[in-house]
């Protein structure tokens, strides 16, 4: 089992590295899982690493830089080969800042599906980001609505990872609790 590194151990890296067999796949953990970033982009030969580690770090100062450099960044997908965009990887991990300054800069992210059919709050909820939670449904209550290809609401898939402070938030948005299942 290749060695997990955490965000905070990782050096500066290159705008675009070239992934090749003998370098170690640099992994992440979540609360519910590990991420293996190379595993996730087969298709991909080369990754925005800076990109990437602002997203996975919260590093707002970063990001607000890369957007300096190019607006369209925002539009990038992290892990080259997923559907998953900025704000996803932003809500897994909890970088509330970080995405409010998406959220500021593209709206639509918020409700942008992944592979799984699951938004930004879904990836939120299972992870337990609560803040996170609250920012994305005040910014859009209309989410907790919808469902994954599971047919689960983000505030069902909290429950089920028995993530009962998101879960609680079926009470305030009523409509969550009615959505999919």
């Amino acid at each position: 089992m290749a060695a997990v590194l955490s965000v905070e151990k990782l050096a500066p890296l290159p705008l675009l590295i070239p992934l090749s067999p003998a370098t170690p796949p640099p992994q992440l953990e979540s609360s519910s899982h590990s991420i293996n970033l190379i595993s996730l982009m087969p298709q991909a030969p080369l990754m925005d690493r800076r990109l990437c580690e602002a997203i996975l770090k919260g590093d707002v100062p970063a990001f607000l830089s890369l957007v300096e450099e190019d607006e369209h960044v925002v539009d990038q997908k992290p892990i080259p080969g997923s559907s998953s965009t900025i704000l996803h990887i932003a809500s897994r991990f909890g970088h509330v800042d970080l995405a409010k300054e998406i959220v500021r800069r593209r709206p639509e992210l918020m409700s942008e599906e992944n592979e799984k059919k699951e938004t930004p709050l879904h990836e939120a909820c299972r992870e337990g980001k609560m803040e996170m939670v609250r920012l994305l449904v005040e910014e859009d209550p209309w989410l907790v609505c919808q469902v994954n290809q599971a047919n689960e609401s983000a505030l069902a898939v909290a429950c089920e990872k028995r993530e009962t402070r998101c879960g609680g938030l079926s009470l305030e948005f009523p409509r969550a609790a009615n959505a999919g299942n």
